[in-house]
Protein backbone atom coordinates (compact mmCIF):
# COMPACT_ATOMS: atom_id res chain seq x y z
CA UNK A 1 0.00 0.00 0.00
CA UNK A 2 0.85 3.37 -0.59
CA UNK A 3 0.38 6.71 1.37
CA UNK A 4 -2.22 9.44 0.64
CA UNK A 5 -3.30 12.91 2.19
CA UNK A 6 -5.83 15.55 2.43
CA UNK A 7 -5.30 18.67 2.76
CA UNK A 8 -7.36 21.33 3.96
CA UNK A 9 -6.78 24.44 1.92
CA UNK A 10 -7.64 28.21 3.67
CA UNK A 11 -7.41 30.86 0.75
CA UNK A 12 -7.96 34.46 1.20
CA UNK A 13 -11.77 34.14 -0.44
CA UNK A 14 -12.12 30.20 -0.14
CA UNK A 15 -11.83 26.99 0.97
CA UNK A 16 -11.21 23.77 -0.55
CA UNK A 17 -9.65 20.39 0.66
CA UNK A 18 -7.16 18.35 -1.59
CA UNK A 19 -6.98 14.58 -1.42
CA UNK A 20 -3.63 13.97 -2.78
CA UNK A 21 -1.91 9.94 -3.55
CA UNK A 22 1.46 9.29 -3.72
CA UNK A 23 2.82 7.39 -6.67
CA UNK A 24 6.45 6.33 -7.44
CA UNK A 25 7.09 9.96 -9.02
CA UNK A 26 4.74 12.89 -7.57
CA UNK A 27 0.87 13.02 -5.85
CA UNK A 28 -1.74 12.51 -8.02
CA UNK A 29 -3.96 15.45 -6.91
CA UNK A 30 -7.65 16.21 -6.62
CA UNK A 31 -8.94 19.43 -4.92
CA UNK A 32 -12.49 18.76 -3.49
CA UNK A 33 -15.04 21.79 -2.08
CA UNK A 34 -16.36 19.75 0.81
CA UNK A 35 -14.46 18.47 3.96
CA UNK A 36 -13.82 14.44 4.19
CA UNK A 37 -16.62 14.23 6.75
CA UNK A 38 -19.23 15.24 3.78
CA UNK A 39 -17.35 13.13 0.90
CA UNK A 40 -20.35 9.68 1.55
CA UNK A 41 -23.15 12.28 1.52
CA UNK A 42 -23.67 12.70 -2.03
CA UNK A 43 -21.51 12.30 -5.10
CA UNK A 44 -19.47 15.67 -5.60
CA UNK A 45 -18.11 17.24 -8.70
CA UNK A 46 -14.65 17.68 -7.92
CA UNK A 47 -11.46 18.76 -10.00
CA UNK A 48 -8.63 17.25 -11.33
CA UNK A 49 -5.05 19.44 -10.56
CA UNK A 50 -1.39 18.89 -11.80
CA UNK A 51 0.51 16.27 -10.09
CA UNK A 52 2.09 17.30 -6.81
CA UNK A 53 5.62 17.21 -5.44
CA UNK A 54 6.02 14.62 -2.79
CA UNK A 55 7.06 16.89 -0.17
CA UNK A 56 2.97 17.77 0.45
CA UNK A 57 2.43 14.62 1.88
CA UNK A 58 3.90 16.12 5.46
CA UNK A 59 3.78 19.68 4.98
CA UNK A 60 1.47 22.06 6.75
CA UNK A 61 1.75 26.05 6.68
CA UNK A 62 1.57 29.12 4.39
CA UNK A 63 1.38 28.82 0.99
CA UNK A 64 3.86 30.98 -1.57
CA UNK A 65 2.88 34.47 -2.24
CA UNK A 66 0.24 34.87 0.81
CA UNK A 67 -2.50 32.91 -0.80
CA UNK A 68 -3.81 31.31 2.52
CA UNK A 69 -2.37 28.44 4.32
CA UNK A 70 -2.37 24.42 4.51
CA UNK A 71 -3.06 21.97 6.98
CA UNK A 72 -3.20 17.90 6.81
CA UNK A 73 -6.92 16.75 8.19
CA UNK A 74 -6.08 13.17 7.03
CA UNK A 75 -3.63 10.89 6.35
CA UNK A 76 -2.89 7.27 5.96
CA UNK A 77 -2.38 4.63 2.97
CA UNK A 78 -4.62 3.46 0.27
CA UNK A 79 -5.55 0.53 -1.66
CA UNK A 80 -5.44 0.89 -5.46
CA UNK A 81 -8.26 -1.01 -7.10
CA UNK A 82 -8.62 0.49 -10.51
CA UNK A 83 -5.99 2.82 -11.62
CA UNK A 84 -6.89 4.15 -15.79
CA UNK A 85 -6.99 7.44 -17.20
CA UNK A 86 -10.53 9.02 -16.55
CA UNK A 87 -11.45 6.53 -13.67
CA UNK A 88 -9.64 5.99 -10.46
CA UNK A 89 -11.08 3.72 -7.32
CA UNK A 90 -8.99 3.16 -4.12
CA UNK A 91 -9.74 2.32 -0.44
CA UNK A 92 -8.47 5.07 2.15
CA UNK A 93 -7.36 3.77 5.20
CA UNK A 94 -6.69 6.63 6.90
CA UNK A 95 -6.31 7.85 10.45
CA UNK A 96 -9.67 9.87 10.66
CA UNK A 97 -11.63 8.68 7.21
CA UNK A 98 -11.88 4.51 6.24
CA UNK A 99 -14.12 5.64 2.65
CA UNK A 100 -13.90 3.30 -0.39
CA UNK A 101 -13.40 6.56 -3.34
CA UNK A 102 -14.53 6.29 -6.78
CA UNK A 103 -13.59 9.10 -9.04
CA UNK A 104 -14.64 9.13 -12.49
CA UNK A 105 -14.33 11.73 -15.45
CA UNK A 106 -17.71 12.15 -16.91
CA UNK A 107 -17.92 12.01 -20.61
CA UNK A 108 -20.51 14.52 -20.80
CA UNK A 109 -18.69 17.08 -19.33
CA UNK A 110 -17.18 19.72 -21.47
CA UNK A 111 -14.49 20.50 -18.42
CA UNK A 112 -11.39 18.03 -19.28
CA UNK A 113 -10.31 18.72 -15.55
CA UNK A 114 -13.79 18.01 -14.19
CA UNK A 115 -14.57 14.75 -11.77
CA UNK A 116 -16.82 13.48 -10.15
CA UNK A 117 -16.33 11.90 -6.08
CA UNK A 118 -18.66 9.43 -4.89
CA UNK A 119 -17.41 7.54 -0.94
CA UNK A 120 -18.93 4.80 0.42
CA UNK A 121 -17.73 4.28 4.23
CA UNK A 122 -15.82 1.01 4.86
CA UNK A 123 -16.98 -1.99 7.10
CA UNK A 124 -15.20 -1.31 10.27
Amino acid sequence: MTRFVVQHHTLTTSQHWDLMLEQPDALITWQIPLPPEQWADHPITCLRLPNHRKTYLTYEGPLSNNRGKVRIVCRGEYKLIVAASSHWQFDLLGDTLQHQINLEQPTEEPDPCAWMLTAKCLPA
